[in-house]
């Protein structure tokens, strides 16, 4: 073969990896096409996301990302970052005059989310070709599509963060392998300075990537400036999100969701932290450690100082009603044993094989990759797996930056089950790595459990409250302030021009206990709540988990005398063609 040929061959499959894509996102256009028509969001984030842009796109400040249309009049406060806001912006505002802007919008809806995972499956795969080879980067890419967390946070309709989230985790993993310290240390601080901004969900994984870089400068003092690089980068990149996003006419405020001033001053002070110990004699491993511990107990004393509600966690101030109802109820933040079977395998099966597969690295004494490269994955996948343990959500980024090292492991055992004479013997290794690769099957197979977090009524009826269709024909009453349950107020006021009191976002949480208070609550309270409020309109749509969770925990509430049809006499029916199974009254004054 010529040198031209192998290089050629050797070369990083862009090519097939965009075809892959291509093949991909058509099969996820075609089985989401019924949720595109029907607007039919994953999650209420996704829908109120462009509601957000809708806004911003109609004049709203760049800096304001206040709901004006829920907890009126002052509006809720929303901690959302503008800058997921652009690509879709970008791609509404450039095809509306074309298309429309009905048509703008799903277009957007589609594309925004396959972009990102064109991005995701091009990262992945360029890492896995510099650690492995080409044929491992086109299977990495290959079974991106397969694992549930990953391709849940990347499918039509997902709009919200999530997708850019797992983009700027594999940047910054890659960028834990390249040799070049500075780069290295400058991609990993800049992708998670943007991913801080982004979601503070970050916050660990950004953690972690600091530990191993400081535990690489005590191992080998030539590595201490890919810590400083990446903590000089991490400050100086959020300094200018914050600077482009925060709403520099409000107050400086430190806020435990989203990166503030405070935050600002622990990455500073670090980074100042670890210039002065780089300069240390490099043999001096006690005054390092001494450095490393002065430099933490600086960031606990800043934030104990200036932020001490921070120090418990980003919902320690959450009201405890709020809490009781709506948060400890958020399945994706809970831990891995409060899942079902199928979610836990499909947590585990990846970051799992990619371990197993390290470990079979580490010791088989090939040179396939390096100890460092090793013990760099072990340590990030190690990590980023534990937390998907403690908060389910966080799974899609284990799962992600443990794929290349799967995926090599996973083409191993097909390559060698390819060659097995028998054929009972191969069709059940084949077998085998199937379910490998689709592990809630398996795990269906073996049990007989099957994914069931809601009943087919609670399903039936979640799709009429979901579908606009439905919820278009509140737009025939006048503007008015509607009394919704958390989970349809956002369907409400992305399908007309009325105000809600609340959603289930935080820190609006003293209109949400309000809403909690009013369903849980007798006629009187839940009457003097809406006087309060001036609300016009009591909605909502029977059947979904919200309401099943107010009628068990409040069989005597407001909630449950609706849905029984013993509505007080202050509320009266309106009968509209087109709501579906909404159910809505007038309030009479």
């Amino acid at each position: 073969m010529s040198t031209m040929a192998a290089k050629q061959q050797n070369a990083f499959p862009v090519r097939v990896i965009a075809l892959v894509w291509a093949a991909v996102s058509a099969l996820l256009i075609a089985i989401n096409a019924h949720a595109i028509a029907a607007w039919k969001f994953p999650d209420s984030d996704d829908l109120l996301r462009l509601i957000q842009v809708r806004d911003f796109l109609a004049g709203q400040s760049w800096f304001d990302v206040t709901q004006y249309r829920m907890n009126p009049p002052e509006g809720a406060p929303m901690h959302w970052s503008r800058i997921v806001d652009i690509p879709i912006a970008a791609v509404i505002y450039i095809c509306a005059p074309i298309f429309g802007q009905h048509m703008a919008e799903q277009i957007a809806l589609v594309t925004v989310p396959l972009l990102a995972l064109l991005v995701v499956m091009v990262l992945a795969g360029r890492l896995a070709h510099k650690l492995f080879d080409r044929e491992t980067a086109i299977f990495t890419s290959l079974l991106i599509p397969v694992s549930v967390p990953i391709i849940h946070q990347l499918r039509p309709m997902r709009i919200d963060h999530h997708g850019w989230q797992l983009a700027l985790a594999i940047t910054a993993f890659s960028a834990a392998f390249d040799g070049n310290q500075k780069r290295s240390g400058y991609i990993t601080g800049l992708a998670l300075a943007l991913w801080l901004n982004i979601s503070m969900e970050g916050l660990p994984i950004a953690a972690a990537f600091m530990a191993l870089y400081a535990l690489r400068w005590a191992i080998d003092p030539m590595q201490r400036m890919r810590l400083v690089h990446a903590m000089a980068a991490l400050t100086a990149g959020s300094i200018f999100f914050y600077a482009i996003t925060a709403r520099s006419w409000v107050p400086i405020t430190n806020y435990c969701d989203a990166i503030s001033p405070v935050h600002l001053a622990i990455f500073a002070s670090g980074a100042v932290m670890l210039a002065l110990l780089a300069h240390l004699n490099p043999h001096r491993k006690m005054a390092l450690i001494a450095g490393f511990a002065i430099t933490g107990i600086g960031a606990l004393a800043i934030i104990f100082s200036a932020a001490p509600q921070c120090a418990t966690g980003a919902f320690s101030e959450l009201d405890p009603l709020v809490r009781e109802f709506w948060y400890d109820r958020v399945l994706e933040g809970k831990p891995v044993w409060k899942q079902t079977p199928v979610f836990i395998a499909r947590i585990l099966t990846v970051p799992a094989i990619a371990l197993f597969a390290l470990w079979k690295l580490y010791g088989s004494g090939d040179e396939i990759l390096s100890r460092n490269n090793i013990l760099t994955a072990t340590f990030l996948i190690v990590s980023a797996f534990s937390l998907s343990l403690l908060v389910e959500r966080s799974s899609a980024i284990a799962s992600l930056i443990a794929m290349p090292f799967a995926a090599y492991f996973i083409r191993q055992l097909l390559l060698k089950a390819r060659d097995i004479a028998a054929f009972p013997k191969r069709l059940a290794a084949m077998s085998g790595i199937f379910l490998l690769l689709v592990p809630g099957h398996a795990v269906n197979a073996i049990s007989g459990i099957t994914v069931d977090r809601t009943n087919d009524t609670e399903i039936r009826a979640a799709m009429k409250c979901e579908l606009s269709q439905n919820l278009d024909a509140l737009g025939t009453l006048p503007a008015s302030d509607v009394m919704a349950p958390l989970d349809t107020g956002p369907a409400i006021i992305f399908a007309s021009h009325h105000r809600i009191v609340a959603s289930g976002h935080h820190r609006n949480d003293l209109a949400m206990r309000d809403i909690i208070r009013t369903f849980t609550g007798s006629e009187h309270e839940a009457h003097a709540i809406i006087t309060r409020r001036g609300i016009e309109y009591v909605a909502y749509c029977p059947g979904l988990y919200e309401q099943l969770v107010y009628r068990k925990t409040a069989p005597d509430g407001f909630m449950v005398m609706l849905e029984d049809g013993r509505a007080p006499a202050w509320l009266e029916p309106v009968e509209i063609d087109g709501l579906g199974g909404v159910r809505i009254w007038k309030v009479l004054r």
